[in-house]
């Protein structure tokens, strides 16, 4: 429910940024070369709250 309250005030093309944020982090952990899972995990995170600030500056 939580999800939904929050994704239903994003825009369209925010949407599409955290669906295209999504699909690096899975695509990353599938590659365990690239980072352990935590490490991506808050790179998703990072990257959902810099688009957001950068929507609000």
């Amino acid at each position: 429910r939580l999800i939904g309250e929050i994704i239903g005030r994003w825009s369209d093309a925010r949407i599409a940024q955290a669906i295209a944020a999504s699909l690096r982090a899975d695509i990353a952990l599938k590659n365990t070369t690239v980072s352990d899972g935590g490490g991506i995990v808050t790179d998703l995170v990072l990257t959902l709250a810099a688009t957001r600030q950068k929507k609000a500056a």
